[in-house]
């Protein structure tokens, strides 16, 4: 006797108990590829919530802050020990503060968004303050004011006890103050 299965799958037996488990094991199956999507929906999702939220300039430590300010100083060799020694998204970000677009680069292809963001809210970028403010990133965002030397942001890092990020957005406020815009090297 043959019966006819689910999506045409043929069952062959001769009692209804072969055509029951081949039912329960095809809906099985089918449960088990729908969970399985969902799985992978959900840590997909979990992936791009953790690369929004990894990188928090609060979780390094103290002495990693201060090489981070000195490779924005221009500090090859810190440079290249941040790079060496597992901290190659702030290295790129002190490259990126410093004007380099491949640094930037780095930083948005490596899940470091947020970083690329401030490079961009230190020099003013509307849609940077708006996506750091999307993401609740309140941290980056009196970051940047700080190094535009806004007074709020520099005296919220006082209350929060977040001196080291003062004498960082001091670092930048320096270096930005510096530089020359020399038009003749406007590309148009």
């Amino acid at each position: 006797m043959v019966y006819k299965g689910i999506r045409g799958i043929k069952v062959y037996g001769n009692n209804d108990t072969i055509l029951v488990k081949e039912i329960f094991n095809t809906l099985y199956l089918k449960i088990l590829w729908s969970n399985f999507i969902a799985q992978q929906k959900e840590d997909t999702k979990k992936q791009f919530d953790y690369s929004m939220q990894k990188g928090q300039l609060t979780e390094y430590p103290a002495k990693i802050l201060v090489a981070f300010g000195e490779a924005i100083d221009g500090n090859d060799k810190i440079f290249m020990w941040l790079l060496k020694n597992g901290y190659a998204e702030l290295a790129a970000l002190a490259k990126a503060i410093r004007g380099s677009d491949e640094a930037f680069q780095w930083l948005m292809k490596n899940g470091y968004p947020q970083y690329a963001a401030l490079d961009m809210a230190i020099v003013n970028d509307k849609k940077a303050f708006e996506w750091l403010k999307k993401y609740n990133y309140e941290l980056l965002i009196h970051f940047a004011l700080a190094t535009r030397g806004h007074v709020p942001a520099i005296r919220w890092f006082a209350i929060n006890d977040l001196q080291i990020f003062i004498r960082l957005s001091k670092k930048i406020k320096a270096f930005t103050d510096n530089q020359k815009f020399d038009y003749h090297k406007l590309h148009f």
